[in-house]
């Protein structure tokens, strides 16, 4: 009966990715990972364009991989550090934010700059992928991953769109479509958390088999990498510590200061006081941020100007 059930859910599931595609869609940000890699075979006709820090990072490998074997035409821009550096306080302006995260937000933000340049309209991506089908290491262990995933379908917000809408561009989230999140759901987590050969224990089972026919193998079982890792934003981090950027920062500036998650967040936080100002207080109904003080939803587990994570 379980394989029955399997070929039931990998068919229904194929059907609402292929629904939730969009023929309007010109732009595949492809990263080379399971998720992005699904979006571009759902979008044959689009250019799939790759983000790198200076050639870092193992997308570029991957996604090249993904690109040749689906026909597809792939940009790839190797962006230098100076060029990351000077877009940092435009993404900061924008998201309103000096959150660690923002190095996951860099490349797409750098993306969505390229594409307004060039003309293209409508972009897609993989957002949501994990979330739904269970493909961060921590997710695996779980108890309760069903009723955990049931809420972070309920709550997920990507900043992705703000970031293509400021830009001018329309996006497309396949995974994000309410037939695919419904068709998620339903689908047991002993088809998402499941042991593959050799031992290995991987998330997103159910996922990377529906694709199995269309998709490399390298790139259907590739293990999870943030954004900033696979692209090498990553390395920006250590720059900015290496180079001691972090340490300048007007201590006199706020009343009190944030307690930061990460070394460089001082050096996202001073870009943040010069673009945005203090950190806007609690409205009323609002509750304020253990981390930065800022004011959050009273149900909010996340602050999202500091990224500070679990509200106490």
């Amino acid at each position: 009966m379980a394989e029955e059930e399997i070929i039931d859910y990998l068919g229904n599931l194929c059907s609402a990715l292929k629904e939730a595609s969009d023929p309007e869609v010109d732009l595949v940000l492809l990263s080379g990972g399971l998720d992005s890699s699904i979006v571009a075979a759902l979008h044959p006709n689009a250019t799939a364009v790759t983000i790198t820090l200076e050639r870092l990072g193992d997308d570029r490998r991957y996604a090249q991989m993904v690109a040749k074997h689906l026909g597809l035409e792939h940009i790839i821009i190797d962006v230098s550090m100076d060029v990351a550096l000077r877009n940092l306080p435009l993404l900061i302006r924008l998201l309103r934010s000096f959150d660690p995260a923002l190095l996951n937000d860099l490349a797409i933000f750098i993306a969505s700059l390229w594409a307004k340049e060039n003309g293209f309209r409508k972009a897609a991506t993989g957002d949501g992928g994990d979330e739904l089908f269970a493909g961060y290491d921590y997710m695996i262990p779980m108890n309760h991953l069903e009723s955990y995933i049931k809420t972070l379908a309920e709550r997920m917000e990507f900043s992705t769109k703000r970031i293509m809408n400021a830009a001018g561009l329309d996006l497309c989230q396949p995974f994000l479509d309410k037939g695919v999140i419904d068709e998620a759901l339903r689908i047991p987590c002993e088809f998402k958390v499941r042991e593959g050969d050799h031992g290995t224990t991987w998330g997103k089972w159910i996922l990377r088999k529906s694709y199995e026919k269309m998709l490399p193998d390298a790139v259907l079982w590739r293990e999870k990498e943030p954004i900033e890792v696979g692209s090498g934003f990553s390395n920006l981090r250590s720059f900015i510590i290496e180079n001691e950027m972090h340490l300048k920062l007007d201590t006199h500036r706020h009343e009190r200061m944030p307690s930061f998650l990460a070394p460089e967040q001082a050096y996202f936080y001073n870009i943040y006081l010069e673009e945005i100002g203090d950190i806007p207080q609690p409205n009323d109904g609002e509750k304020s941020c253990s981390f930065c003080r800022a004011g959050i939803p009273k149900e909010a587990n996340h602050c999202r100007v500091c990224g500070g994570y679990p509200q106490r």
